[in-house]
Protein backbone atom coordinates (compact mmCIF):
# COMPACT_ATOMS: atom_id res chain seq x y z
CA UNK A 1 0.00 0.00 0.00
CA UNK A 2 1.45 3.55 -0.77
CA UNK A 3 0.45 5.59 2.04
CA UNK A 4 -0.15 9.41 1.38
CA UNK A 5 2.24 11.90 2.49
CA UNK A 6 0.00 13.19 4.95
CA UNK A 7 -0.61 10.56 6.96
CA UNK A 8 2.79 10.38 9.32
CA UNK A 9 4.10 6.56 10.48
CA UNK A 10 6.30 5.88 13.20
CA UNK A 11 7.14 2.85 15.47
CA UNK A 12 7.44 2.59 18.86
CA UNK A 13 9.66 -0.62 19.74
CA UNK A 14 9.57 -1.64 23.82
CA UNK A 15 12.24 -3.85 24.86
CA UNK A 16 12.31 -5.42 28.29
CA UNK A 17 15.34 -7.18 28.97
CA UNK A 18 15.13 -10.68 30.87
CA UNK A 19 16.43 -11.37 34.78
CA UNK A 20 16.14 -14.44 36.28
CA UNK A 21 13.40 -16.13 35.50
CA UNK A 22 11.82 -13.59 33.55
CA UNK A 23 11.56 -13.75 29.80
CA UNK A 24 13.19 -11.15 27.17
CA UNK A 25 10.09 -9.47 25.11
CA UNK A 26 9.49 -7.04 22.96
CA UNK A 27 6.50 -5.24 21.29
CA UNK A 28 6.59 -2.89 17.90
CA UNK A 29 3.95 -0.22 17.79
CA UNK A 30 2.83 1.51 14.58
CA UNK A 31 1.85 4.98 15.46
CA UNK A 32 0.36 6.99 12.60
CA UNK A 33 -0.09 10.44 12.40
CA UNK A 34 -2.93 12.52 10.48
CA UNK A 35 -3.63 15.89 9.53
CA UNK A 36 -5.30 18.49 12.23
CA UNK A 37 -8.20 17.02 13.36
CA UNK A 38 -7.86 13.29 13.10
CA UNK A 39 -6.52 11.74 16.30
CA UNK A 40 -3.29 9.38 15.91
CA UNK A 41 -4.06 5.96 15.41
CA UNK A 42 -1.75 3.23 17.75
CA UNK A 43 -1.59 -0.58 16.60
CA UNK A 44 0.74 -3.40 17.82
CA UNK A 45 1.70 -5.53 14.96
CA UNK A 46 4.66 -7.39 16.51
CA UNK A 47 4.82 -9.39 19.86
CA UNK A 48 8.23 -11.09 20.77
CA UNK A 49 9.42 -13.79 23.66
CA UNK A 50 11.93 -15.05 23.65
CA UNK A 51 13.12 -18.27 25.52
CA UNK A 52 15.10 -18.22 29.05
CA UNK A 53 18.10 -19.67 26.58
CA UNK A 54 18.52 -16.76 24.55
CA UNK A 55 21.32 -14.81 25.44
CA UNK A 56 21.66 -10.98 25.79
CA UNK A 57 23.68 -10.67 22.26
CA UNK A 58 21.34 -13.07 20.59
CA UNK A 59 18.43 -10.70 21.88
CA UNK A 60 20.53 -7.60 20.89
CA UNK A 61 21.16 -8.96 17.33
CA UNK A 62 17.77 -10.08 16.66
CA UNK A 63 16.27 -6.58 17.67
CA UNK A 64 19.09 -5.08 15.20
CA UNK A 65 18.10 -6.97 12.46
CA UNK A 66 14.19 -6.36 12.95
CA UNK A 67 14.96 -2.26 13.12
CA UNK A 68 17.05 -2.56 9.70
CA UNK A 69 14.60 -4.73 7.91
CA UNK A 70 12.22 -3.51 5.14
CA UNK A 71 9.53 -3.39 7.54
CA UNK A 72 10.20 -0.21 8.40
CA UNK A 73 10.49 1.06 5.12
CA UNK A 74 7.48 2.69 3.63
CA UNK A 75 6.67 3.61 -0.20
CA UNK A 76 5.30 7.28 -0.20
CA UNK A 77 3.46 8.91 -2.71
CA UNK A 78 5.02 12.26 -3.44
CA UNK A 79 3.06 15.52 -3.70
CA UNK A 80 4.66 15.71 -7.46
CA UNK A 81 3.83 12.71 -8.64
CA UNK A 82 5.56 9.53 -8.38
CA UNK A 83 6.73 6.92 -5.72
CA UNK A 84 9.51 7.08 -3.47
CA UNK A 85 10.88 4.51 0.05
CA UNK A 86 11.86 5.94 3.04
CA UNK A 87 12.36 4.64 6.52
CA UNK A 88 9.60 5.28 9.06
CA UNK A 89 10.81 6.65 12.16
CA UNK A 90 12.04 3.88 14.68
CA UNK A 91 12.20 4.81 18.64
CA UNK A 92 13.40 1.55 20.75
CA UNK A 93 12.50 2.07 24.59
CA UNK A 94 14.41 -0.27 26.64
CA UNK A 95 14.13 -0.90 30.03
CA UNK A 96 17.34 -0.25 31.63
CA UNK A 97 16.96 -1.30 35.27
CA UNK A 98 19.10 -4.50 36.24
CA UNK A 99 21.13 -4.96 33.32
CA UNK A 100 22.74 -1.44 33.78
CA UNK A 101 24.38 0.79 31.69
CA UNK A 102 26.63 -1.62 29.58
CA UNK A 103 24.06 -3.89 28.29
CA UNK A 104 22.08 -0.67 27.02
CA UNK A 105 25.53 0.60 25.54
CA UNK A 106 25.68 -2.76 24.07
CA UNK A 107 22.78 -2.53 22.44
CA UNK A 108 22.78 1.24 20.96
CA UNK A 109 25.99 -0.16 19.07
CA UNK A 110 23.98 -2.75 17.55
CA UNK A 111 20.95 -0.66 16.68
CA UNK A 112 21.57 0.54 12.66
CA UNK A 113 22.08 4.08 12.50
CA UNK A 114 18.54 6.29 12.13
CA UNK A 115 17.16 4.12 15.75
CA UNK A 116 16.85 6.55 18.49
CA UNK A 117 17.20 4.71 21.66
CA UNK A 118 15.62 5.30 25.34
CA UNK A 119 16.85 4.24 27.67
CA UNK A 120 14.05 3.71 30.78
CA UNK A 121 14.77 3.35 34.07
CA UNK A 122 11.11 2.68 36.32
CA UNK A 123 10.78 3.43 39.64
CA UNK A 124 8.83 3.55 42.49
CA UNK A 125 8.47 7.60 43.05
CA UNK A 126 6.59 10.58 41.32
CA UNK A 127 8.83 12.63 39.07
CA UNK A 128 9.87 12.23 35.67
CA UNK A 129 12.82 13.08 34.99
CA UNK A 130 15.98 13.11 32.16
CA UNK A 131 19.18 13.34 33.40
CA UNK A 132 20.77 13.55 30.40
CA UNK A 133 19.06 12.98 26.34
CA UNK A 134 17.99 9.33 25.90
CA UNK A 135 17.93 8.19 29.42
CA UNK A 136 14.63 8.88 31.64
CA UNK A 137 13.73 8.02 34.66
CA UNK A 138 9.71 7.12 35.09
CA UNK A 139 7.44 6.15 37.53
CA UNK A 140 6.07 2.78 37.23
CA UNK A 141 2.49 3.98 37.72
CA UNK A 142 3.00 6.23 34.91
CA UNK A 143 4.36 3.63 32.49
CA UNK A 144 1.46 1.34 33.08
CA UNK A 145 -0.85 4.01 33.18
CA UNK A 146 -0.49 5.09 29.86
CA UNK A 147 -0.97 1.24 28.55
CA UNK A 148 -4.08 0.98 30.90
CA UNK A 149 -5.56 3.77 29.45
CA UNK A 150 -4.66 3.74 26.16
CA UNK A 151 -6.73 0.74 26.29
CA UNK A 152 -9.62 2.28 28.67
CA UNK A 153 -9.97 5.00 25.98
CA UNK A 154 -9.81 2.90 23.01
CA UNK A 155 -6.67 4.36 21.61
CA UNK A 156 -4.82 1.01 21.16
CA UNK A 157 -5.80 -1.55 18.97
CA UNK A 158 -4.01 -5.28 18.41
CA UNK A 159 -3.82 -6.81 15.24
CA UNK A 160 -5.32 -10.54 15.07
CA UNK A 161 -2.47 -13.19 13.96
CA UNK A 162 0.20 -11.33 15.87
CA UNK A 163 2.11 -14.11 17.43
CA UNK A 164 2.25 -14.55 21.14
CA UNK A 165 -1.09 -12.11 21.12
CA UNK A 166 -2.87 -15.02 23.14
CA UNK A 167 -0.21 -14.75 25.77
CA UNK A 168 -0.37 -10.93 25.95
CA UNK A 169 -4.12 -11.44 26.44
CA UNK A 170 -3.53 -14.07 29.54
CA UNK A 171 -1.32 -11.30 30.97
CA UNK A 172 -3.18 -8.49 30.21
CA UNK A 173 -6.16 -10.21 32.63
CA UNK A 174 -4.25 -11.24 34.59
CA UNK A 175 -2.36 -8.07 35.66
CA UNK A 176 -3.07 -6.48 39.01
CA UNK A 177 -2.33 -3.06 41.32
CA UNK A 178 -1.43 -4.19 44.51
CA UNK A 179 -1.33 -1.54 47.50
CA UNK A 180 0.92 -2.34 50.68
CA UNK A 181 0.05 -1.08 54.14
CA UNK A 182 2.52 1.87 53.41
CA UNK A 183 0.15 2.86 50.53
CA UNK A 184 3.13 1.88 47.81
CA UNK A 185 1.80 0.55 44.50
CA UNK A 186 2.95 -2.16 42.87
CA UNK A 187 1.91 -3.97 39.32
CA UNK A 188 2.58 -7.59 38.37
CA UNK A 189 0.42 -10.51 37.10
CA UNK A 190 -1.42 -11.86 39.21
CA UNK A 191 -0.89 -15.80 40.34
CA UNK A 192 1.93 -17.58 38.79
CA UNK A 193 1.53 -15.13 35.86
CA UNK A 194 4.51 -13.72 33.81
CA UNK A 195 4.17 -9.29 33.30
CA UNK A 196 6.94 -9.44 30.50
CA UNK A 197 4.88 -9.09 27.80
CA UNK A 198 2.70 -5.99 29.16
CA UNK A 199 5.90 -4.61 30.49
CA UNK A 200 7.72 -4.27 26.60
CA UNK A 201 3.91 -3.10 25.46
CA UNK A 202 4.14 -0.10 27.98
CA UNK A 203 7.01 0.86 27.26
CA UNK A 204 6.28 1.17 23.66
CA UNK A 205 2.66 3.30 24.11
CA UNK A 206 4.41 5.73 26.54
CA UNK A 207 7.52 6.23 24.17
CA UNK A 208 4.57 7.32 21.26
CA UNK A 209 2.65 9.13 23.92
CA UNK A 210 -0.52 7.32 24.00
CA UNK A 211 -2.52 7.24 26.54
CA UNK A 212 -2.79 10.94 27.85
CA UNK A 213 0.84 10.40 29.49
CA UNK A 214 -0.87 7.92 32.17
CA UNK A 215 -3.02 10.48 34.01
CA UNK A 216 -5.59 8.43 35.26
CA UNK A 217 -7.35 6.91 37.99
CA UNK A 218 -7.38 2.71 38.00
CA UNK A 219 -9.93 1.53 36.57
CA UNK A 220 -10.51 -2.03 38.28
CA UNK A 221 -8.56 -5.41 38.43
CA UNK A 222 -8.64 -6.32 34.76
CA UNK A 223 -7.27 -3.26 32.00
CA UNK A 224 -9.54 -5.57 28.84
CA UNK A 225 -12.74 -3.54 29.13
CA UNK A 226 -11.48 -1.62 26.56
CA UNK A 227 -9.37 -4.39 24.96
CA UNK A 228 -9.65 -4.21 21.22
CA UNK A 229 -8.74 -6.11 18.02
CA UNK A 230 -7.91 -5.05 14.51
Amino acid sequence: MIESHEVEVDYHIGLDLAQTTDYSTMAVLRREMRPYWEAPTYTVDTVHRWDHSSSYPRVASDVARLLGSSKFQRPVAMRGGGVDTVWAGRTLAVDRGGVGLPLVQYLQRQIPEGVELRAIYVHHGHSVTEPQPGFVNLPKRDLIGAAVSAFQIGQLKIMRGVQFAKELESELKSFRREISPSGRDTYKGGGPAHDDLVFSLALSVWSAGAGDGGRIEWAGPEILAAFDWV
